[in-house]
């Protein structure tokens, strides 16, 4: 990531023409996500080889960090196993 919190033009003009055809002229462009991003602090974002990342579908645990909470159990009055 470039921070870029005093720059007055175009990020995305600038990052498509001084970063993302330089990388397609050398041939690496596939292996890189290249983007701007213009919020609060303004920036130029790079992510090499996106298309590395396994895809894995969401599971409970990897939303929430933790199991789900279970229904109460009569045995310990509180809540436990089912």
């Amino acid at each position: 990531m470039i921070l870029t919190p005093h720059f007055d033009k175009d990020l995305k003009k600038f990052c498509d023409i001084n970063v993302n055809a330089p990388l397609k002229w050398l041939g690496i462009k596939k292996d890189l996500e290249v983007s701007s991003i213009e919020s609060k602090n303004k920036g130029i974002r790079f992510i090499y080889q996106l298309t590395d990342i396994p895809e894995q579908e969401p599971t409970q645990e990897s939303l929430f960090g933790t199991s789900p909470p279970t229904t109460p159990n009569k045995k310990n009055k509180g809540f436990g196993k089912k």
